[in-house]
């Protein structure tokens, strides 16, 4: 997503300064804390700077927002040190056979807005499996069959 950014702020022939300046505010937020698996602390104070900044208030937020079901799973797993995630998280970048296996579960679900990611925890010995979906039953079969495949 920074490189799209990037690319608009210079690719923006326009010169719109109010373009420009949201780009950057949006750039400065991502860059806060990890999108994928947030900080709730950073993402907090990220919120309310960019809410300042646009004269907003946190009513006008929860306007914007739906909440997607969701539902979170963990599986001790042998090694998790095998599983080795891209930079935001969003994919295995190792074991690429589980990666897509992943993606062929959450494809049978294309039509229920599923996706679902995994990463190895960073303090327990597990795997965190993350799904959801348009039902918060879908997002719970996807995870299950997701941890289904982790080795």
């Amino acid at each position: 997503m920074k490189k799209n950014i990037d690319n608009n702020i210079k690719n923006n022939n326009d010169n719109n300064k109010t373009d420009i300046f949201l780009l950057n505010l949006l750039e400065d937020f991502l860059l806060s804390f990890n999108p994928t698996v947030g900080d709730s602390l950073s993402v907090c104070i990220s919120v309310e700077h960019c809410l300042k900044i646009l004269n907003l208030k946190i009513l006008d937020v929860f306007n914007l927002y739906e909440i997607i079901p969701s539902v979170n799973l963990k599986k001790i797993v042998k090694d998790k040190s095998i599983y080795i995630s891209n930079e935001d998280e969003s994919r295995l970048i190792e074991p690429i056979e589980v990666q897509n296996k992943i993606d062929e579960i959450v494809n049978e679900f294309k039509n229920n807005k599923g996706r679902c990611f995994v990463r190895a925890s960073g303090t327990e010995d597990i795997v965190r499996i993350y799904s959801e979906a348009d039902s918060e039953e879908i997002a719970k079969i996807i995870s299950e069959k997701v941890y289904n495949i982790l080795i």
